[in-house]
């Protein structure tokens, strides 16, 4: 549902793998490309700002701990 409404405003495309066509990849149009340029930096500030709050040490904690995670969803 959420790539259905991306792709009726535009902002993606899918492609269906020549080789297996199961697979199906998607993939940001120019107008999703321009889109996520003008809200990436409004989107960062506000994450910069909420993490503030934790002192250094505990960022880098956090960002280790994320990493362990993101790592762990590659290996499923």
């Amino acid at each position: 549902m959420v790539i259905d409404n991306l792709k009726k405003r535009n902002l993606v495309r899918r492609e269906r793998a020549q080789d297996d066509r199961r697979f199906i990849a998607i993939h940001l149009t120019e107008s999703g490309r321009l889109l996520i340029e003008h809200v990436f930096p409004l989107i960062m500030a506000a994450i910069v700002g909420e993490m503030s709050i934790l002192q250094e040490s505990e960022q880098e904690e956090l960002a280790t701990l994320c990493r362990r995670i993101g790592l762990q969803e590659m290996e499923v």
